[in-house]
């Protein structure tokens, strides 16, 4: 038992790596085999975070594969560094569809007033297939705001079923009275959105 307790706090305590290990574990991250892309993203989040936290925000901002940019930035938010949320700032105007789900998952559960405008424009543009709905979440977890609202309202009700299905589903997750007309509306007419 103590053996193990030993390996599990070695497991736990951040290890030391050069920049240039560092960088190269980063690099492994866009592999496309499974085990080696895994084993680079566990030793970066075992590497202190005054170490991972730099070069993983130089990776989000500057690396070439936008894939590698994208795993960066996941492992970025375990690290719950306040660098984080200018990074996912920067990232919800990345041409990278990866990078702004990213962002709009982060949202979702950090809040931040000054991004709410971004977002509320970012509807009318955003149409990625997996990317639309993490806005839609993102929107709805600021269901207080009346702007938030009479939008998430008018997407209810226009659109594509898919897009509308991920609207009514965040709805319901974020308990939004404000949009009950609106989704018994929706619930009289039939059709793929009924069992939504």
């Amino acid at each position: 038992a103590r053996a193990s307790g030993r390996a599990l706090a070695s497991s736990t305590t951040p290890q030391s790596a050069s920049p240039a290990q560092l960088k190269a574990t980063i690099d492994t991250l866009g592999s496309l085999d499974y085990k080696t892309r895994t084993d680079g993203a566990r030793l970066v989040r075992r590497t202190a975070a005054s170490q991972a936290v730099p070069a993983l925000l130089d990776t989000v901002s500057g690396h070439a594969d936008g894939y590698v940019r994208f795993k960066a930035l996941v492992l970025l938010t375990g690290f719950n560094d306040p660098r984080t949320r200018d990074a996912m700032r920067d990232a919800l105007a990345s041409p990278n569809d990866r990078l702004r789900t990213v962002a709009y998952s982060f949202f979702e559960h950090n809040a931040d007033p000054a991004v709410l405008d971004g977002l509320l424009a970012a509807l009318e543009k955003e149409q990625a297939e997996f990317v639309r709905p993490a806005l839609i979440r993102a929107l709805a977890a600021n269901g207080s705001d009346r702007r938030v609202q009479q939008a998430l309202v008018r997407e209810a009700g226009r659109g594509e079923d898919f897009f509308r299905s991920a609207v009514i589903e965040a709805l319901g997750d974020y308990k939004a009275t404000y949009a009950f007309d609106a989704l018994m509306g929706i619930a009289r007419l039939d059709g793929p959105l009924l069992d939504d």
